[in-house]
């Protein structure tokens, strides 16, 4: 599926790098002509499938990391990162992240 109006190219050989011509597809083409190489059509998931990935894998995290992380933080008496709330906390981070000398 051609991605913002482009077409798929020439595809190399896995094993010997040769470029494969586009007569060469992998779903017609069993071997490569140059080193008999067997080829694999490869197909990836879909904007929506991993989207829904994401989603899930945020899930996963907010329901683990997010209680250990600050259970951690109340056991050990860790004071917050900001004093903020929303936005200016954000901002607050990412200014002691990007101005902190190394």
């Amino acid at each position: 599926m051609p991605i913002f109006g482009s077409k798929p190219g020439p595809a190399p050989c896995p094993v010997c790098d040769t470029e494969l011509g586009p007569d060469a597809d992998p779903r017609t083409t069993e071997r490569c002509p140059s080193c008999g190489a067997a080829l694999v059509a490869v197909t990836t998931a879909r904007t929506w499938r991993r989207a829904a990935a994401f989603a899930i894998d945020l899930g996963v995290l907010a329901l683990t990391a997010g209680p250990i992380a600050w259970l951690l933080g109340r056991a050990l008496g860790l004071s917050p990162l900001t004093d903020g709330k929303g936005i200016d906390a954000l901002l607050q981070i990412l200014a002691d992240d990007l101005w902190r000398p190394v």
